[in-house]
């Protein structure tokens, strides 16, 4: 029987019987071959492409182990293995230019070295085509660097319970934690151009929290806002100090209470209050009065006091001096000015001036209200109104002008005028037959109303 040659390799198969003389040398290049497959190594030009030799019963290059491909290319390149070749590769791709590369068998498909790729790859031929084991995209199995992209081609990336991801300098950034028989877990959805990535919980439960906890003391922070790390009593909402921190706080904020001072006294904020609406008004000035010898005649009314509105922050208000002004009293002349009423030093109102007594066959002119001070709003008080005559005998002293509560006393037709109340003017009065002496109203005193918030 005559000697054979292997598929692959293609060593020499002795038959029985022959090859007498030479049967030493022949096993000896077949060892030889075997070396090379095992662990040969060779260079092999493809400036223009290569087709891997292989000899029957003689070293050759394609069946070495490892290919260091090496030449300047000026385009794509094939490096070809013959049909029904079965064999592994190490390749390496030292080639000089962006040209692709590809090692492929005759008539079947290949792997490729993109233009850019001059990385090593183990790759095996089936007889039909050239696969990539994809093997050789880490340098080694105990500290793997990737050459290219990871492609889990459809597969799980497993990581050991209390394991991580850790940065360039072997320090944790993601550690993971596993929970036996877990179906829940946390999806990172990227997002186009104009919309907002996403982290979700998902899994097979149909409503699942997302569920973010810091390590001991600290806090959650999110878009620069610190959320407090323990929850708050019932009814209780967040509130931020304007730093970006956020802490639980009693709900409220609206009217609590209101303290009224007609007279004299002293403020003392309740607890619990940290807002606080102040309306301070000064004292109405009197009405004008009528002196027996002005006969048929009529006066004006006293004007308003002002009035200031202030709202403050009353945290560090304990309390505060409250003075109330007193309204101008009734007279026969001219009617007297109110005074003025104030809220410590916070804010105060003038008080409204005084009416004219009535004049001799002429109607005196209304006065004007006095004004608020230091308020956030501040208020001037109603004018005192002039007298009327609908005809001879017939006259009424002018109104007095109304605060901001009010009050302004009414003018009478034959009788000493209104009081007012509130810091509204006191009514001017008139005089008739026969000769009577007749008195304005008095003003009425100021006032001080006090809102109080949470």
């Amino acid at each position: 029987m005559a000697n054979s040659t292997s598929a692959n390799l293609k060593l020499t198969v002795q038959a029985t019987g022959e090859n007498s003389g030479t049967w030493g040398q022949i096993t000896n290049t077949n060892l030889l071959i075997l070396e090379q497959a095992i662990g040969g190594y060779d260079t092999i030009g493809v400036t223009s492409g290569a087709t891997l030799s292989f000899t029957n019963g003689a070293l050759s290059d394609g069946k070495n182990q490892v290919l260091k491909l090496t030449g300047t290319i000026g385009g794509a390149v094939n490096v070809v293995v013959p049909d029904s070749i079965e064999k592994t590769y190490i390749i390496q791709n030292s080639t000089t230019g962006a040209f692709a590369v590809t090692v492929k068998t005759t008539s079947g498909t290949g792997v490729t070295w993109a233009a850019d790729d001059k990385g090593t790859k183990m790759v095996y031929s089936d007889g039909t085509n050239v696969v990539d084991t994809a093997f050789t995209d880490l340098s080694s199995d105990y500290t793997p660097q990737l050459s290219a992209d990871l492609d889990t081609n459809g597969n799980n990336i497993l990581i050991d319970n209390g394991n991580s991801i850790n940065d360039e300098n072997d320090l944790e950034q993601i550690k993971f934690a596993t929970t036996a028989s877990a179906i829940n877990e946390l999806t990172v959805k990227n997002a186009a151009a104009g919309n907002a990535p996403e982290v979700s919980s998902t899994g097979d439960d149909t409503n699942i929290d997302l569920k973010i906890t810091p390590k001991g003391s600290g806090n959650v922070v999110l878009d620069g806002l610190k959320y407090p790390n323990a929850d708050g009593s019932a009814d209780e909402f967040l509130k931020t100090d304007g730093s970006g921190n956020l802490s639980f706080a009693a709900a409220g904020g609206g009217l609590q209470s209101i303290q009224v001072f007609t007279s004299p006294g002293t403020y003392t904020k309740p607890d619990g209050i940290n807002k606080i609406k102040v309306y301070i008004t000064g004292g109405g000035g009197g009405g004008g009065g009528c002196p027996s010898s002005y006969i048929n005649q009529q006066a004006s009314g006293g004007a308003a006091g002002g009035t200031a509105i202030e709202f403050l922050d009353a945290t560090s208000i304990t309390t505060e001096t409250v003075t109330i002004g007193s309204g101008g009293p009734a007279g026969l002349g001219d009617g007297d000015a109110g005074s003025t009423s104030s809220f410590g030093s916070l804010c105060s109102a003038d008080g409204g001036g005084g009416g004219k007594q009535a004049g001799i066959l002429t109607a005196p002119a209304g006065v004007g209200g006095g004004s608020g001070i230091g308020g956030t709003y501040n208020l001037r008080g109603g004018a005192g109104h002039g007298g009327n005559e609908f005809g001879p005998g017939e006259q009424r002293g002018g109104a007095g002008g109304d605060s901001f509560f009010g009050g302004g006393g009414t003018g009478v037709m034959g009788n000493s005028g209104q009081a007012g109340s509130n810091g509204g003017g006191g009514g001017g009065c008139s005089s008739n037959q026969p000769p009577t002496s007749r008195g304005g109203g008095a003003g009425g005193d100021g006032i001080c109303v006090v809102e109080e918030y949470e």
